[in-house]
């Protein structure tokens, strides 16, 4: 363990930290989902709705981005009506597991032209890797946890979040991204003409080293594994 963590050169630590020591009070709500035996599924729902009505700005940061079509539909109807889109997840460089960004293969580009208000940024490195799991809509409800942009965490596991309807937190999170994605990441782009063709793109083939490219297309082809992922 201490040799996987002296390899991430911008830890921080928090040995001086005090639990509730000058925090504040915050309006928090615990949202839960059991796992596909159960009845329960508080989460997906309320992220879906929270998502058709945001306004002006969608932030999403997530290690896994394997959007499902219920998800995907609803971030294009925010997209159509002008909110702004920022995904920040993990590269096949930075990730622990290589399988959702060969699935973010086949997606990347359909996202980006189907949601023309929507940006894709990715950890370029195992130094910048990323687990959080946080949404911000319009900079004023923030919502994080253990839940993942992808079918395991919507439709088979237990998860739980919390969500908190608080402005001056939500501007703190959005901004810790925001700095967090100027610092050292990677955009992925394209460029579309009139008649809504790609006609330049910078992706994962880009930036990936050659021997992971080879696994990440092999992996791409199993579709049947999406559900699972």
């Amino acid at each position: 363990m201490n040799k996987e963590i002296s390899a991430f050169k911008d830890i921080c630590s928090f040995a001086s930290f005090q639990m509730f020591r000058g925090e504040r009070a915050k309006p928090v709500k615990i949202l839960d989902k059991h796992s596909y035996t159960g009845p329960l599924n508080g989460i997906t729902p309320t992220l879906l709705r929270m998502i058709e009505a945001s306004q002006h700005e969608i932030i999403i940061q997530n290690p896994y981005l394997v959007i499902t079509e219920e998800a995907e539909a609803a971030l294009k109807r925010a997209s159509d009506r002008g909110v702004s889109i920022i995904f920040h997840s993990n590269s096949a460089e930075s990730t622990d597991s290589l399988f959702p960004q060969a699935f973010l293969m086949n997606d990347w580009k359909r996202l980006l032209q189907t949601m023309p208000t929507a940006r894709i940024f990715v950890a370029p490195s195992q130094n910048e890797r990323l687990h959080a799991k946080i949404f911000v809509f319009d900079g004023t409800i923030t919502v994080v946890g253990s839940y993942n942009m992808d079918p395991l965490s919507e439709d088979l596991n237990s998860e739980v979040v919390a969500a908190i309807h608080d402005k001056p937190f939500s501007q703190m999170t959005r901004l810790r991204i925001l700095n967090l994605i100027k610092k050292k990441n990677i955009e992925y782009r394209i460029e579309v003409d009139s008649q809504g063709r790609i006609t330049k793109a910078y992706g994962p083939e880009d930036h990936v080293n050659e021997k992971v490219l080879k696994k990440m297309n092999f992996m791409r082809k199993l579709q049947w594994l999406r559900p699972l992922i």
